[in-house]
């Protein structure tokens, strides 16, 4: 009975490490397919902090809520994106990439994605934690069986 317990266990945690492999894959593929899609490029200005965020569009409190806004401008019309930088150093001028077909979708050169970084790694330690973990459970389940 204990040892079924342990198989059990070490399958879960195999199949959950697996769960966050795959899931972290999908997102930093999405993203990676997002900006191919933008390989177009133009300059673009800094022309204010926002304390707004991009995604919810509700305010937040501290440093970081605090994103710098930058316009560019394709087609005489002109767009905004916005850059989280929790020091504030904002640039004067940036080169920014836009999807030709959408061009309200775009991204700061250079932008680095730290926030999706740490994710990343979190959800790969994880995922080969929980994977190496449920492996060496059920090992020792039909080993001490």
């Amino acid at each position: 009975m204990g040892s079924c317990f342990f198989v059990i266990l070490g399958i879960v945690l195999l199949v959950v490490g697996f769960i966050f492999l795959v899931v972290i894959g999908l997102v930093r593929r999405s993203v990676r397919k997002e900006k191919e899609n933008c390989f177009m490029s133009t300059s673009g200005y800094f022309i204010g902090q926002s304390y707004n965020s991009p995604v919810t569009d509700s305010s937040t409190v501290g440093d970081n809520g605090v994103f710098g806004v930058y316009s560019y401008t394709v087609n005489d019309k002109e767009y905004f994106v916005t850059r989280h930088d929790r020091y504030h150093n904002y640039e004067t001028d940036v080169i920014i990439s836009y999807n030709p077909s959408d061009p309200s979708k775009a991204y700061i050169e250079g932008e680095e994605d730290s926030i999706l970084k740490i994710i990343t790694i979190v959800f790969r330690v994880l995922g080969f934690t929980l994977l190496i973990g449920g492996a060496i459970v059920v090992a020792l389940a039909f080993i001490l069986k």
